[in-house]
């Protein structure tokens, strides 16, 4: 029987005293019951607070209930959309069926046997007069079920209370350090009281502070001379090098911003990012091949930092105030078009206060630079190891591709620091690296298993988070030993403040899983040149009303105050270490194509993630389509393999069906178009 009945709103439940406790079940230890009353029936019950708790728990479709109307016990689907929950089906009761979410059971049956199956599962039970909740403790502890208790008794967290004070507290990562310092200030009193410190090591050759800093001056006199003017963007085509050291502090120090890109890349998206930023001069290495960005009509500076520049120490004014813009990083858009994340000097600012004290870092570590500088880690690798009077270690091309050649450059240049990609981490002995002493990890999830050989001894092994909009990284987890699957984010870092939420923005309880947003010091402008995407992801919301990033990321609190990562809500994904937009991929397939329909997923198969790339009738041979995709997609956000399709596979309401995607590719590895892109472990 299918109806479209809509529920009750939560808030309409009367609610009662409501005491409750533990109960251990005397034959699972991991099942717990926690009593509660509510004053209402068991249709109300069910109505009223199956929506919530489906919401809190995110089944994927439904929550799936045991409900009593008075007939004979039924299987209910109940369909969960922003403002209504629907029953979209009933059928004869069978728990067998279960595999997680949400159960209502009116039927006073034994329930807790249906946890051992789901442990994700939880069930609000009938208990004689009243309920029970009852719930596996090794996926839903204590604090959050007792937390869950009393928002289903005010009828869903309400926009001030108690709760809300709780939840607050929780989210809050303590005070923000007090004025930091401008980022070039910070370096120039390095420069000044260190000069002959070791600042980037590449090859090796040591570049003393004084000379990185001379050339740096140097670039931007040249660049005035260009005619670059303060708070107008230039594009650093130098790739990682020391050149690009040099060419991201004379631009600042020009106080131009930087943008970062790949030479390599399709015209098209250079096209697309010379077009958003405006700019005119792109400065670049001596061996850089620069052809399309000359053909792109723009006026070509380059670093000189190998020519022996003067190694006296360059002065000059800082002309970028903290609320000037210091960067532009550019990731995928969900409309096929680029965006660019822009970033204050004050969140950078913030940035390096807050890493230099977490790392502890100081005069004598050697960081290892080792992201492309158009990844955000790059900005964290080179900013924040200067203004520590720290040394940089700028690995090649060839070290990231290699793990011998890597763990030979740590080796011999003594790194002490290194921001590894989760992917490359398992091709790394750590017992041949003793002089590191910190390693962090983040950007994608990792098998908690590698922590085990990673963080021993002297050792810290840090798993770090944060969305380039929030000026690399807002959380910490300080990882020891022990971690049966990827360990969880953690705890917002000093400034920032976390507020997990529901569609329509209401805080959801500890343990509920919701959407993450994110406040503080470290948010960026937003998107340069986007005023409707900034207003779609940057918000007033929290409890004062203040700005907050929407992430698109799911978490939820854990009963240790540490927040843990549940996917995404939306179509954005990471590929070895980059963030990507599905629907840009899609937008290539059908626009470079000519397809009538198309997907791409990313697929675990043969050990590793592949990107895919699903097409219906593209008017375009395969056999030429990756070179035509590689036209407007970067290296990384090229599908690896192209697989033909009569039609796309859709779910009963419409939907991609990403199970029978997966299948059709399985069926069609012999037949389908495949890309060697080339990349590296870490891109």
């Amino acid at each position: 029987m299918t109806t479209s009945d809509e529920l009750a709103p939560a808030g309409s439940l009367v609610p009662t005293a409501l005491p409750y406790d533990l109960v251990p079940n005397t034959t699972a230890g991991r099942i717990a019951r926690m009593r509660l009353t509510l004053s209402a029936d068991v249709a109300r019950v069910t109505e009223a607070v199956g929506g919530h708790l489906s919401r809190w728990v995110r089944a994927e479709s439904a929550t799936i209930g045991v409900v009593d109307h008075g007939q004979e016990p039924a299987l209910v689907k109940v369909e969960v959309t922003p403002g209504r929950a629907s029953v979209v089906q009933r059928a004869p009761a069978a728990p067998g069926d279960l595999r997680g979410g949400v159960v209502i059971d009116g039927t006073g049956g034994h329930t807790a046997s249906l946890l051992a199956e789901a442990r994700s599962t939880v069930v609000l039970s009938r208990a004689g007069d009243g309920w029970e909740l009852v719930h596996c403790t090794d996926w839903h502890g204590e604090r959050t079920m007792a937390s869950w208790a009393r928002s289903l008794e005010q009828g869903g967290v309400e926009p001030a209370g108690p709760l809300t004070d709780e939840l607050i507290a929780l989210g809050t990562g303590g005070p923000a350090a007090p004025n930091p310092p401008h980022v070039l200030a910070r370096i120039e009193d390095w420069v000044r009281r260190t000069p002959d410190a070791p600042a980037v090591r590449h090859l090796g050759r040591t570049y003393r502070y004084a000379e990185v800093w001379s050339a740096a001056h140097a670039l931007a006199r040249s660049l005035r001379v260009a005619g670059v003017s303060a708070g107008e963007s230039v594009l650093i085509a130098t790739g990682r090098s020391p050149d690009g050291v040099v060419a991201m502090l004379g631009s600042l120090l020009a106080g131009a911003v930087n943008v970062p890109v790949d030479p390599q890349w399709p015209m098209e998206r250079l096209r697309r990012v010379i077009e958003a930023t405006g700019a005119a001069v792109f400065v670049h290495a001596e061996k850089m091949a620069t052809d399309l960005l000359l053909a792109a009509g723009l006026t070509d500076v380059p670093t000189d930092l190998e020519g022996g520049i003067d190694a006296g120490i360059g002065t000059g004014p800082v002309t970028s105030g903290l609320d000037a813009s210091a960067y532009v990083i550019f990731t995928s858009g969900t409309t096929g078009v680029p965006k660019g994340v822009e970033v204050s000097h004050r969140a950078l600012a913030h940035l390096c206060e807050t890493t230099t004290e977490l790392y502890q870092l100081q005069p004598g570590d050697t960081v290892l630079a080792l992201a492309p500088l158009y990844f955000d880690v790059s900005v964290l690798e080179t900013f924040v190891t200067l203004g520590a009077g720290a040394s940089m270690c700028v690995a090649t091309d060839d070290d990231r591709l290699d793990p011998y050649l890597l763990t030979e450059l740590l080796r011999a240049e003594e790194v002490t620091v290194a921001d590894l990609p989760p992917s490359l981490m398992p091709f790394l002995d750590p017992a041949e690296l003793p002089g590191l002493r910190l390693v962090t990890a983040g950007g994608e999830a990792f098998n908690g298993r590698q922590v085990e050989g990673w963080a021993t001894g002297r050792r810290r092994f840090l798993n770090c988070y944060g969305p380039t909009e929030a000026t690399v990284q807002v959380s910490v987890m300080d990882c020891a030993p022990g971690w049966p699957r990827t360990p969880p984010l953690g705890r917002p870092l000093p400034g920032f403040e976390f507020f997990v939420v529901d569609d329509d923005l209401r805080a959801v309880p500890r343990g509920a899983v919701g959407e993450l947003l994110i406040s503080g010091p470290g948010l960026a402008e937003g998107y340069l040149n986007d005023p409707d995407q900034t207003a779609q992801r940057f918000v007033p919301a929290g409890p004062l009303g203040r700005r907050v990033y929407r992430t698109g990321d799911l978490v939820r609190w854990r009963d240790d105050d540490n927040l843990e990562f549940h996917g995404r809500n939306d179509r954005q994904a990471k590929i070895n270490g980059h963030r990507i937009e599905l629907a840009e991929i899609e937008s290539a397939l059908l626009g470079r194509l000519d397809a009538r329909a198309a997907a791409a997923e990313i697929i675990h198969s043969g050990g590793r993630d592949r990107l895919v790339g699903f097409v219906v009738g593209p008017r375009e041979p395969l056999a030429g389509a990756l070179r035509l995709l590689a036209e407007v997609l970067p290296r990384y956000a090229t599908p690896e393999l192209l697989v033909p399709l009569d039609a796309l596979p859709v779910t009963a309401t419409g939907k991609v069906d990403r199970a029978r995607l997966i299948a059709a590719y399985e069926r069609s590895r012999g037949t389908t178009s495949r890309a060697m892109n080339g990349d590296s472990l870490h891109e």
